[in-house]
């Protein structure tokens, strides 16, 4: 059993309440995505409240080079945001590898084209882990490997 930590990344943001610009520190992190001609690095939010690996639909044909012909092939997924929001549009899933200096494995990601942000879910991401825990006094993520 092995635990390791990465920091929060820092993002300035508009204060609604202030109106001021301030920094927020979030639970980014960036990984390899492999299974594809060319890897590429994707900065990904970790989001507890997301049961499933979420991107943008560019980022399957235009940043990672999946053809629309292949995505649509793959598994779909309806996704249920916040509020029970349904999306339009069905997700579509596609297996790739994911990599980083601390882990490495196979996994599903679903690209859907309203998301705004790449998001590492409860499915196919923190299921790979003993645990994980969101330390904010540190403003670290700590990860403990299965």
């Amino acid at each position: 059993m092995s635990k390791y930590s990465v920091k929060y990344t820092p993002r300035y943001i508009d204060d609604p309440v202030s109106g001021k610009q301030r920094i927020l520190y979030a639970p980014y992190v960036d990984v390899l995505v492999t299974g594809l001609s060319t890897p590429k690095v994707v900065t990904c939010l970790i989001d507890s409240g997301a049961d499933y690996n979420t991107f943008p639909y560019a980022f399957a044909t235009e940043f990672l080079g999946i053809s629309e012909d292949v995505l649509e092939k793959g598994p779909h997924l309806d996704l249920v945001g916040i509020g029970g929001f349904k999306s339009s549009e069905p997700a579509y899933g596609y297996r790739v590898g994911m990599q980083h200096p601390y882990f490495s494995f196979k996994t599903w990601v679903f690209f859907l084209k309203n998301q705004t942000v790449p998001l590492l879910g409860r499915n196919g991401f923190m299921d790979k882990f003993k645990s994980i825990t969101f330390d904010e006094e540190h403003q670290k993520i700590v990860f403990d490997s299965n």
